[in-house]
């Protein structure tokens, strides 16, 4: 009895790891913020899924994703209903069926034990559970890219999980355009780990579902790959127009602090899968250490699609301002792969018998440390600098104490901002140098651990501290939770009062970017399409025929609706340009607690009605 008992014990703490995740998932769910982008998804999808408007059609919305980003939860809100509730629920189904999916690969390729320290990494990290307890595209492609691995990947897998596998890859880029780096790595383990006619077959299934998508939203659906192309290869009607972005950023004004802070965010955010990873390839393991041929290969395609999808989205959101502190949100479509690379290659590590990999080692841990200090300026580094230090003159100690913030301007002529992101680095810094020195020292003096090496051992330190610390510098902001539960405040009280303050066939003008998610509650309204990806879809002048075409809109397109608008829901930031046009007496406001959401002071809503 004992025996099975300690069997069962890895399972067993699987399932307290899950249902850790499933009550943090559901929290989340609950007090987390609505934003543009799923505002967008929920209401477009809901649009698509019942007929009002189809996907890329003149004068509809703008359709800046693949279809299936937006059908999939409009699909659901279709047969479920259009409230928060459904597409929330919907959000944590398909994050536990991932985590489900994570644990099956794990245990597959390892034993119970290290698939269980997959479910606790995972159940540990709020950054990863705050992402995929919302509905958004990131939840959809996380839980298809790890079921593709649970069908896909591994020895002797079936012809019909092969076939399963691929098509759902196939939805996955249906899903997001930007996922198809994945393709390419999928389609050479295929082909190596099964051979040519279970290859070719799940070719085929993954090919069959990505034509019929495009067949049927052919040719509209090709501007989503044209943007992709040199402006001399698009087709004419794809090209940019002379409108310009209305929050267009040049190269030039993007600072080098600012594209560190957005890399650094993304460490810090994903530090098991990129940290992970990263030293598994300094210390990749020797030929002759890898349990089978199958675990060998399965690494080097999770390694090598990890990676291809790292640099590609590091690329579009840091490298070509596109999106700059997108990078962080960018990596929740694929960390899985990362992390389940790591636990399949860091048990096995190469020993410490290179000299250079330990100085490797020593230098990156620092780094790595640095970028979390520096992601951490805006939380910290104000309290830092009021640290209190001794005051010195002349090499002689004063008797008076300062701080940290005035040495810093005093002697050094340093700005507040500059302080604030310089001494949470350095801290970092710091703290790195002092492991990288304990860990060689444990390795060096410890009988038992100088088998691995200093470098080695010093890598498990540093991953086993930053799985032990994943709760304290894994946080989401405090401006996008709410002290009350989101879901009743949106579903049975703006929503319902909304509801009831509107009628039927009123048009409605949008402004803000957590106004589309209201719409969901307004029967058989007119919306302007473009309003709902709001300052995105903006223009700087352009023809308004041509905009309204597209799915874009401008300031001459926008005041023309404005006066032929019955209902107009705005956001904070939006009321100010309408602070005369509500003062005429021809409009009644639905009143709603200034706290409805106990959020930020930011997150309010303003709501007339045309009398």
């Amino acid at each position: 009895m004992l025996g099975r008992i300690k069997k069962r014990l890895p399972a067993l703490f699987a399932v307290l790891g899950g249902i850790l995740y499933l009550a943090q998932a559901i929290y989340y769910a609950q007090v987390s913020l609505p934003n543009l982008d799923e505002g967008s998804y929920l209401y477009k999808g809901y649009l698509f899924a019942e007929g009002a408007y189809r996907p890329f059609q003149e004068y509809g919305f703008w359709v800046n994703k693949m279809p299936l980003s937006f059908l999939l939860w409009g699909w659901v809100l279709k047969l479920f209903g259009p409230t928060l509730l459904t597409a929330r629920a919907f959000a944590v189904l398909l994050s536990i069926l991932a985590l489900l999916g994570t644990w099956i690969v794990a245990r597959r390729f390892t034993n119970g034990w290290l698939a269980t320290l997959v479910v606790w990494a995972l159940s540990l990290n709020a950054s990863w559970l705050g992402l995929y307890s919302i509905a958004n595209s990131q939840v959809l492609v996380h839980f298809m890219i790890t079921w593709v691995l649970v069908f896909c990947i591994g020895p002797n897998r079936p012809a019909w999980q092969l076939a399963i596998g691929s098509a759902l890859a196939g939805m996955m880029v249906m899903t997001r355009e930007n996922t198809i780096f994945f393709l390419p790595p999928l389609f050479v383990y295929l082909f190596w780990e099964n051979g040519k006619k279970k290859a070719l077959l799940a070719l085929f299934s993954l090919s069959a579902v990505i034509a019929a998508v495009h067949a049927v939203y052919w040719p509209g659906i090709f501007s989503l790959w044209a943007r992709w192309l040199p402006d001399a290869l698009r087709p004419f009607d794809q090209r940019l127009d002379d409108s310009e972005f209305f929050r267009s950023v040049g190269a030039s004004s993007i600072s080098l602090d600012s594209r560190l802070h957005s890399l650094s965010l993304g460490i810090r955010a994903f530090f098991i899968p990129l940290a992970g990873s990263l030293f598994s390839l300094v210390y990749w393991p020797r030929r002759s250490d890898w349990p089978s041929p199958s675990h060998f290969r399965a690494s080097v395609f999770l390694a090598v699609s990890f990676w291809v999808l790292t640099f590609a989205h590091a690329w579009a959101s840091i490298g070509k301002n596109y999106c700059l502190y997108c990078f962080p949100s960018y990596m929740g479509f694929f960390a899985v792969i990362g992390l389940l690379q790591v636990v399949l290659v860091v048990p096995i590590l190469a020993k410490d018998n290179r000299r250079w990999t330990k100085y490797i080692t020593w230098i990156l841990i620092p780094l790595i440390t640095s970028a979390l200090g520096f992601s951490l300026f805006q939380e910290i580094g104000a309290a830092l600098l009021q640290m209190p230090m001794p005051r010195v003159s002349g090499g002689v100690l004063l008797p008076e104490w300062t701080t940290l913030r005035v040495i810093l301007a005093n002697g050094f002529d340093m700005s507040f901002s500059e302080a604030r992101k310089l001494v949470p680095t350095l801290a970092g810094l710091g703290g790195g140098i002092l492991l990288a020195l304990l860990f060689g020292m444990i390795a060096r003096f410890s009988s038992r651990l100088r088998y691995l090496g200093p470098g080695l051992f010093s890598v498990y330190g540093f991953l086993l501290a930053g799985f032990a610390f994943l709760p304290f510098y894994h946080t989401l902001p405090a401006d996008t939770l709410c002290a009350t539960n989101a879901i009743v405040t949106y579903d049975q009280q703006i929503g319902s009062r909304l509801s009831a303050f509107t009628r039927p066939d009123d048009k409605v003008y949008l402004d803000g970017a957590r106004t589309a998610i209201l719409m969901l509650y307004i029967s058989d309204a007119e919306v302007l399409p473009p309003q709902l990806n709001g300052d995105n879809s903006l223009r700087v002048g352009g023809d308004p025929e041509a905009l309204l075409k597209r799915g874009y809109w401008n300031e001459e397109v926008g005041l023309s609706w404005r006066e032929t608008a019955d209902v107009f829901i705005l956001g904070n930031y939006s009321t100010w340009a309408f602070y005369d046009y509500f003062n005429d007496g021809q409009f009644e406001q639905l009143t709603l607690q200034e706290d409805v959401l106990q959020c930020s002071d930011a997150v309010q809503y303003f709501i007339y009605r045309r009398k």
